[in-house]
């Protein structure tokens, strides 16, 4: 989404979120724009990419309704293909 207003992306799995946010002046607002993820992925990720299926399914538990309604798409999209047996 090209809405440069927020914040939103998810720290390295060696980085704690409250000391994260609290070194760039950010307080606990659920309905805030700003949104920080922690890795909490059971596997190793290379690089800064984190895969699609959980970006997707935590854009579709978002409150903004864009966020959520992307969500919800790409969840399904990803489910048609793994349907579909598509890789």
């Amino acid at each position: 989404m090209d809405d440069t207003r927020q914040v939103c992306g998810y720290l390295p799995r060696d980085v704690d979120a409250e000391d994260y946010a609290a070194s760039h002046f950010l307080v606990a607002d659920p309905a805030g724009p700003d949104s920080l993820y922690e890795n909490t992925l059971p596997v190793h990720c290379e690089g800064d990419v984190i895969p699609t299926s959980v970006i997707a399914a935590d854009l579709a538990v978002s409150s903004n309704t864009r966020e959520r309604s992307g969500g919800l798409r790409a969840l399904e999209d990803l489910r048609q293909r793994w349907l579909a047996g598509v890789d």
